[in-house]
């Protein structure tokens, strides 16, 4: 019996940094649909134990129903064992979901669903640690790598709620939990800052999105959480670059290509010190003129989002 509560905390604390992170798949459901920002859900995680391997099924109620509040009061982490044959179990709830849109892929996706105590959901993830490897995610504002694919869309004009760390680096909340404070809502986060022991060097703060923002796990993501565990994603900075610049001089019209990676960022495009371009997206063609290069013979792009500013440039000049 102790190897399996030593192989529940290790697997709990593994979970911990996947916080949100199965919730991602059941998300997909409601991709398109107005309820996704507040969406209530829950996730029940047996776990099951078989010698040395500790297996971990995150099984999320999102597409299926709200975690209704009478039937999560009742459920028990016995009656989840009894019912699904588990060792060990954890009940991760009532959560919800901060921003408007959700997409997932590959390991993100699953679909084998369970009821545990009247409570349906779907398998979105499992986890397999081994007895006695070192735990992640037992310590609140600390990173812990999670593995997933997924894209968070948060609307223009909507708020978003961060954590800074000492290093500048930006954790966007991607979900908040009634499991610490049961009565924390949506309208209460903007002043969350108040209530939060931040470590030293450590900032709260939230922002109305004057564009749409996309922040995109490609395999890997780091993920905090607060002492309310409410979880945060980081945002990963622009890296922009410019291709298609000539190695010689331009007599015609030109064609260049710009192409911003991290999550969304506002890019300005200067031709000759003029601006020629805003936007947000990734991918942007920018047409270049001889008569544009006269005074200053450069094209610069600078993109910048909440984790930091990129700039290219390239030295393009007109032909005599």
């Amino acid at each position: 019996m102790a190897t399996v509560r030593a192989g529940m905390r290790t697997a709990a604390a593994a979970i911990a940094a996947l916080l949100a992170t199965a919730g991602a798949a059941g998300a997909q459901d409601h991709a398109d649909g107005p309820e996704m920002r507040d969406a209530r859900y829950c996730e029940i995680i047996p776990v099951v134990v078989q010698g040395t391997t500790v297996t971990s099924s995150v099984y999320n109620t999102i597409g299926l129903n709200d975690c209704p509040a009478d039937l999560w009061s009742a459920l028990t982490e016995a009656q989840v064992n009894a019912e699904y044959g588990s060792q060990a179990s954890k009940l991760n709830g009532p959560r919800h979901f901060v921003m408007d849109h959700s997409a997932a892929a590959g390991s993100s996706a699953a679909g084998e669903t369970f009821t545990f105590g009247g409570i349906e959901a779907k398998l979105v993830a499992r986890l397999t640690t081994q007895l006695g490897e070192p735990t992640v995610g037992d310590e609140y504002y600390r990173p812990n790598r999670v593995q997933r694919e997924t894209q968070w869309t948060y609307d223009r004009g909507k708020l978003i709620y961060k954590l800074i760390d000492p290093s500048g680096a930006v954790y966007v909340m991607q979900s908040y939990a009634q499991i610490v404070d049961p009565n924390l809502t949506i309208d209460q986060l903007a002043d969350l800052g108040s209530r939060l022991n931040l470590p030293e060097g450590w900032r709260f703060e939230t922002r109305r999105l004057r564009h749409t923002l996309t922040m995109t796990a490609e395999g890997m993501t780091s993920v905090v959480n607060d002492e309310l565990l409410n979880t945060y994603q980081v945002m990963r900075k622009p890296k922009t670059r410019i291709s298609g610049a000539p190695r010689g001089c331009i007599d015609r019209r030109t064609t260049l290509r710009v192409h911003v990676d991290g999550d969304t960022a506002l890019t300005r495009v200067f031709v000759g010190g003029r601006r020629v371009a805003q936007t947000t997206d990734a991918d942007v063609k920018v047409t270049v003129k001889p008569g544009q290069l006269e005074k200053k013979p450069t094209v610069v792009a600078t993109s910048r989002n909440d984790a930091g500013v990129s700039r290219a440039h390239v030295r393009v000049t007109a032909c005599d």
